[in-house]
């Protein structure tokens, strides 16, 4: 049947093998032109068709042959050994209905499962079959288990969020939610893993869009919690959501697991070794940049905050989102004809963030204006933000600052800022006098 042939076959004795008859074996094989049924092309002749045809004990004798026979069915380990042949390819599986389905999916989620002593909804192995000691021993071997509340999850509640998630009531969306962190806690950490992953990249959290109000589901990495700072920095922004306020604060720490970010993301590569990016690497053309500098830095939210300023926003921006970063917002970049770079030519760039904080319109001065960093001053900037020489330098601003003035007139600083305050006391009493 496997082969189709119109007669019977002829099989030699099962003796002659490579290990035992080499010559005859290769004799046969190669000089007579015999063909050989290895597990491998047994593999890849089966077809539905084959299998259709075939008893439940014959089913039980297969799965005891196949359980010796784990490269037909491992799982891939990594692109130079793959998985078996039969472990998505093949409908190996004959369920309770007597459907034939592949062991598993390509996102190594399992078509069937162990038949458990009561009903359920999920796909199992036909019992008759898993009753087989042998069978059942393949059967756990390739993985496959009792039902649980992982299962569940994956089968049965992550779905509804995929097609129908508008009709779900926020009572049912907290008792999925209550299921979904119950089932994070089994002990198999392959379940585990296999749930997180596929959490991540479902849009099954309920959050708020930050320049609408509009409540929509959306996936975890692209959500933020609810903080007094996030609130500054991000609101308004149509690209942004925050966690709605309806989860248990003792859920949070799962969420953030999942992606839900406590402050701002930014996004850069890895420097290699020798602490320098790779930006191209071909035949007489080599550039890198160096030191940890990368010019694809981008800080999530940033064009928004920048392009919309307040006072209060510059002033996040510039003490808690810029200053901790500034050696990332400019850079050298190192070009060469030859990858060792020698003679290689030098030159300085700005990363993403650092253009766009370089080239907008926001920061204040004192009397309210809003200015561009080049060439503006930090002492002309109102009190809250924080002294930084290297952000100035890197923004290309004009430093200004009492620090500075005090190294170059050889003024102790305690007294330069005596004389700030004072000024500022007597411009604030002007002010109400003109006022009045």
């Amino acid at each position: 049947m496997l082969f189709e042939a119109k007669s019977h076959l002829k099989w030699l004795a099962g003796s002659i093998t490579a290990n035992r008859t080499p010559e005859l074996h290769s004799f046969l094989i190669e000089k007579i032109g015999i063909k050989e049924l290895t597990p491998e092309n047994l593999a890849q002749k089966i077809t539905d068709t084959f299998l259709e045809k075939q008893s439940d004990s014959w089913f039980a004798s297969f799965y005891s042959f196949l359980a010796s026979q784990k490269s037909l069915w491992r799982e891939a380990q990594g692109d130079l050994s793959p998985a078996g042949q039969l472990r998505y390819n093949k409908n190996i599986i004959r369920l309770q209905d007597d459907s034939l389905v592949p062991p598993y999916r390509r996102d190594e989620h399992p078509n069937a499962y162990l038949p458990p002593d009561s009903e359920t909804e999920f796909p199992t192995v036909k019992k008759s079959i898993a009753a087989n000691p042998k069978a059942k021993e393949f059967l756990e071997n390739i993985g496959l288990t009792l039902t649980d509340l992982v299962d569940e999850v994956i089968e049965k509640i992550l779905p509804k969020y995929r097609k129908q998630a508008a009709k779900i009531t926020s009572d049912e969306h907290l008792h999925d939610i209550a299921r979904i962190a119950a089932a994070a806690k089994t002990d198999s950490q392959n379940k585990r893993n296999r749930l997180i992953e596929m959490l991540r990249k479902t849009t099954f959290l309920n959050c708020k869009n930050a320049k609408t109000g509009e409540l929509t589901y959306q996936r975890p990495e692209v959500i933020y919690f609810v903080s007094e700072n996030n609130l500054l920095y991000f609101d308004g922004n149509p690209n942004v959501f925050f966690l709605s306020e309806e989860y248990q604060e003792s859920e949070h720490a799962f969420l953030a697991e999942l992606g839900v970010a406590q402050t701002f993301r930014t996004k850069s590569r890895k420097p290699n070794y020798d602490g320098h990016i790779v930006l191209r690497n071909i035949f007489g053309s080599h550039e890198r940049s160096l030191n940890g500098f990368d010019p694809e830095f981008i800080i999530e939210g940033l064009d928004y905050a920048l392009t919309n300023p307040t006072l209060p926003r510059s002033r996040f921006v510039w003490n808690s989102v810029l200053l901790p970063h500034a050696a990332k917002l400019l850079g050298e970049i190192e070009s060469s004809s030859r990858q060792d770079f020698t003679n290689g030519r030098r030159k300085t760039a700005f990363s993403k963030a650092g253009k766009l904080a370089f080239e907008s319109i926001w920061l204040p001065d004192r009397s309210g204006q809003w200015h561009r960093p080049k060439g503006f001053s930090f002492a002309n900037m109102p009190d809250g933000f924080q002294e930084s020489e290297t952000l100035c330098r890197k923004l290309q601003m004009n430093l200004g600052t009492i620090t500075q003035a005090a190294e170059l007139s050889g003024i102790p600083v305690q007294i330069l800022e005596f004389i700030k305050n004072v000024q500022r006391s007597e411009e604030h009493t002007s002010e109400l006098q003109s006022r009045q």
